[in-house]
This record gives C-alpha cells, structure tokens and sequence, in this order.
C-alpha cells in the first residue's frame, strides 16, 4: 500500500479532523461523497428572500425586530441612520431598504465620506457647470444629483469634515443643489439613508458632529449588533456563504467539519460578517475535497488537536497507515478478507502490515 506523499497529507487531514477515510482501490485513494449521490442537490439551494440576503440573515438578528423595522420603513421618504460596527451590514441594510421600497427601480448612488476631498466635496456631491473651473470643459452631474428618483447613501458619514457636514445639511433642508459654477437650483427627489460605524451621539457632544445635521438624519435609528452577539446566526451565514462561493467556484455541495463549525463558533469576529465572508471564500479556493477544515478558514489547529503535530514523514505515514488499517478492520468487525479487499491490497500483504505495525491479529 503505497501513496504519493500528497495523498498521504490528504489523509493526515482526513484523520486529523475525524472525517471517514476514503477507500482504496488499486492503491489510489477513492473519496466518497459526504452527500452520497453526486447529483443530489441539497434544500438549502433555494432562492432567497428579501430576509435571506447574506449578512442580514439569521434568528438572533430577527429578535431585534430589524427586518420588521425595514419592512415598516421601506416605503416612506424620512431619512434612516443605519449604525453598527464595521463589517456588520449597514450598507446591505441601506441596500434592502431601497429594493423593498417604491424606489427600487431607481438608481442606488452610495457615497464614500471617507474618500471625499473637502477641496473637491463641493463639485462631487453637486457637480458643476461647464467654465465653473479651470478644465471644466463639459458640465457634470454630482453624486447627489444622480440619485434622481432613487435613493442616496452616505456611508460613513462621521467621517465627513464640519464644511462638508454643511453642504450636506443644505441639501437636506432644501432637497435642492446648486452645481458649482451655477446659481441655479435643482429640485433634487431621493430616498436619504446614513451609516456610520461610530456613535454620532457622542461625536456630536466632542464637537466633530453637527447637531443640526445629526438631528436631521436620525429620526429613524436601525443598530445592527457585530457578529460576535449573533453567535446563533453564525451557521445559517457561513453556510450561505459557503453555497454561494462554492456555486460561483464551480464545485460541488460543500460543507463544513465539526472542528470548522467549532472555530466559526469560537471566533471573536472583529471584522464581523465582512471577515465572515472573506474567510470562506478563503476556504472554497484552498478546500482540497468538499469537507471545510479550520486551516481553510485560516485558523490555526491546536497542537493538542493534531495527533500527527511534530512527527516526520515516515511516523505520520506509519500512523496514518496503522489508523487506516485498524478503522477498516473496525468497519469490517475484524474480517480479514473484507479489510483487505476495502484497503485495496491481498491479505498476506495486510498481514504483513499488520505485523510491521504492532496490529495485533484478530481472534
């Protein structure tokens, strides 16, 4: 029974996670399907809901009465703050709300505070008119202007300068710009939504806040927890977001080990379901069969957890072989000729093995 020393690592992992070893044929290894069938298609390929959308799923997430609050909001025109860590889902929330409503056939503009340049704010948000500046050759919608009909969001909004917050605050109290360069007014009809991830109670009394403008876009408030307290919803999301990845990988039904769906559980999630997301998209590229490991998720095994941690090739190769043999042997309630079939090889070589390996023969 001899194997390529990748197959020997594929089966160091098989073992070390508890999976059920493959069988062997013509000593090639033979993986069989978690799922049995190939061609099964699993329930969960269903298509989804306004409340399944990744990252906002889940039931811990239903307790706090959000998709409720989005159903209720959706078809108004008052402007929402979506609050939440990093990473959480505002801008998925803020995405909801605008399908859901009556404008979800109009455009859906997002606005990065954090990137606008207070020298430029003016002409990003406003636009300007052709001859407004100097390389103005044509005049120019600004971001604000080409949510007409739809919906705008200003993600991140606490990062916006004191000067911009007041270009911001016009807009909002007259529903109106004026391109630079122009002294025209233009009526401006969007759905208004803000996220920050810090408090903008707090950043109002440091001063770094407008309170005019801070009263204005918080008349309705949505908070989305970190993932950390939804730790009920962490299997639904990373099962989602394994079916997606998988389907878009081209690979077949995929699933998570035990060990897997304990570090998922374990983890403090400091990048919330962003870092969900990418750590399994992570696990779909480098998943070597259809069952996720830790590793693939980039976590780090414990020591304790690996029984093959520090060995050489040739013991783990040993083990690997003794471990095989005697879960065969097992399966079969002791039956040579069985074992030696399942495992590929003739029964005096299983001896054999047996022997060199301190496997006892059965009685």
């Amino acid at each position: 029974m001899k194997f390529t020393e990748i197959e020997i690592e594929i089966l160091v992992d098989l073992l070390r996670e508890g999976s059920p070893l493959p069988r062997v044929y013509k000593d090639r290894i033979v993986f069989e399907d978690d799922y049995g069938e190939a061609d099964e298609e699993p329930d969960s390929q269903q298509p989804l809901s306004s409340e399944n959308l990744m990252g906002l799923i889940g039931s811990d997430l239903k307790k706090t009465g959000l998709f409720d609050q989005i159903r209720k909001i959706a078809h108004s025109d008052i402007p929402v703050l979506i609050e939440g860590e990093k990473g959480t889902g505002k801008r998925l929330a803020a995405r909801t709300i605008h399908e859901m409503g009556p404008r979800a056939g109009g455009p859906f503009i997002i606005v990065d505070c954090g990137s606008l340049s207070e020298a430029l704010a003016e002409t990003q948000l406003s636009g300007h008119d052709r001859g407004a500046f100097t390389g103005a050759v044509a005049e120019k919608e600004g971001l604000i202007e080409m949510a007409q009909k739809g919906t705008i969001v200003f993600q991140d909004v606490d990062a916006l300068t004191l000067r911009t917050q007041t270009l911001m605050l016009r807009f909002l109290e007259t529903k109106s710009i004026v391109r630079l360069g122009s002294n025209q007014p233009k009526s401006i009809d969007a759905r208004v939504i803000v996220t920050s991830h810090r408090d903008l109670k707090a950043a109002v009394k440091e001063g770094c806040f407008r309170d005019d403008l801070y009263f204005h876009i918080s008349s309705i408030t949505l908070s989305i927890p970190p993932l950390r307290a939804r730790l009920e919803d962490i299997p639904a999301l990373a099962k989602l977001f394994l079916q997606e990845y998988a389907k878009q990988n081209n690979k077949r039904t995929m699933v998570f080990s035990s060990e897997a769906m304990r570090a998922l559980w374990q983890h403090n999630w400091p990048g919330n379901v962003i870092e969900l997301e990418n750590r399994i998209k992570r696990a779909v590229v480098l998943a070597m069969g259809r069952k996720v490991i830790p590793t693939d998720l980039g976590f780090d095994i414990p020591k304790h957890q690996n029984k093959y941690a520090g060995m050489s090739l040739r013991d783990a190769r040993e083990k690997m072989e003794k471990d095989m043999i005697l879960h065969t042997l097992s399966r079969h309630h002791n039956n040579i000729t069985r074992t030696a079939e399942d495992l590929g090889i003739s029964r005096p070589t299983l001896y054999e093995l047996m022997e060199k390996l301190d496997i006892p023969k059965p009685k």
